[in-house]
């Protein structure tokens, strides 16, 4: 069986990314969205760092044998447990550094990446599966390089003012923020150094994990409740689904604007 876990409902706040909710089985005639244009687009920018492949053919008849995080706003398919089948056959015989491990993360499946509901469909039709994977590429993975991050560097303070002027932002026409507009403008007169300095400090995380898993305005967001949990405070449930300005002018404020 290859399931694949629903997104959580916006009312449950225990979930502790606000993610995961029930598993279906991917072999079953669910209904999952039609793919658009975009699923065989490559997205552009995309960091790919411990990238393997796998490959897993199903004419056998056995169960994938994996377990996925759903999420409609990623880009990727987070492995949350490998449960037997043609998935822990491949582990059996594959080199350790080919092996399919809790998060990792499907980036292309046959050719087709960069929409979730497109690849398991190719998941659950197509007979051979040709998988691309990135090691270490989830939530979890994520947050722990946060907190490494913010215990070495000692920045909680410089990302949670990131976190607090990316919701600040006031912008013509969309409202504003928080998209993740001001990595656009970091560095320029007038803008909070803090910009600048807290971009610096999570270039490796952003250049790893963005856009594949994560928004840079979610990232921003999430980095400052890991920030607070890290230096004492409560633990924050960080909420998803922020999307990132394409462009500087999405940080330009009305003239009219105090």
């Amino acid at each position: 069986m290859w399931g694949f876990l629903a997104p959580a409902c916006c009312g449950k706040e225990d979930s502790k990314f606000d993610r995961l909710a029930t598993a279906t089985d991917l072999e079953q005639d669910e209904a999952v969205p039609a793919a658009g244009d975009s699923a065989v687009a490559r997205p552009p920018n995309v960091a790919e760092t411990g990238t393997y492949e796998v490959v897993l053919d199903k004419s056998s008849g056995d169960r994938l044998g994996m377990d996925v995080d759903y999420m409609l706003e990623r880009s990727v398919l987070p492995v949350m447990s490998i449960t037997g089948g043609l998935a822990e056959a491949w582990n059996q015989k594959a080199r350790p550094d080919q092996q399919l491990k809790r998060d990792d993360s499907i980036i292309e499946v046959n050719g087709v990446r960069g929409n979730v509901s497109a690849m398991l469909e190719k998941c659950k039709n197509d007979q051979v599966l040709n998988l691309s994977m990135a090691r270490g590429m989830a939530h979890d993975s994520l947050e722990a390089d946060l907190v490494r991050l913010i215990a070495e560097k000692r920045c909680g303070p410089t990302l949670i003012r990131l976190s607090f002027l990316d919701a600040g932002v006031l912008a013509e026409g969309t409202g504003g923020g928080p998209n993740g507009a001001l990595r656009f403008a970091a560095g320029h007169p007038g803008q909070d150094p803090c910009v600048a300095a807290a971009l610096a400090l999570l270039g490796p995380i952003t250049a790893k994990y963005v856009p594949l898993l994560i928004s840079h305005s979610d990232l921003w967001a999430l980095a400052a409740n890991v920030a607070i949990k890290t230096m004492g405070g409560p633990e924050i449930v960080t909420k998803f689904g922020r999307p990132d300005a394409a462009t500087a002018a999405e940080a330009a404020p009305p003239a009219d604007a105090l």
